[in-house]
């Protein structure tokens, strides 16, 4: 037989679901379901995230067995992604005057 040292129980990887486009409530029920639990790019809970995920990590498909927490980024508000474009055309200043610019778009 052995020499009297227990084989360790490897325990099979789990199967990660991929979360993305899918609202931060569908997300973690869809990670609970998997035995997994959902955390923001932060590593805290889900909380302040509005949006749909974005992107996760790790991504979709088998992953360590010891390996319980997915984290996610969201497209809406708590996440990093979002709208980030110049405003066009710029706001009105005080008065209804529109600045001037040599360019459509571009402010001073």
């Amino acid at each position: 037989m052995g020499r009297g040292r227990a084989k360790a129980k490897q325990a099979p990887p789990v199967q990660v679901p991929d979360l993305r486009g899918l609202t931060v409530a569908e997300a973690e029920a869809v990670a609970a379901g998997a035995g997994l639990v959902v955390v923001g790019p932060d590593g805290r809970a889900t909380g302040l995230l509005r949006g749909l995920v974005a992107g996760q990590r790790p991504e979709p498909g088998p992953a360590p067995a010891p390996f319980r927490e997915v984290v996610v980024w969201t497209s809406g508000p708590g996440g990093e992604a979002g709208v980030r474009e110049p405003v066009v055309p710029p706001p009105l200043r005080r008065g209804g005057a529109a600045p001037a610019s040599s360019e459509p778009g571009q402010c001073r």
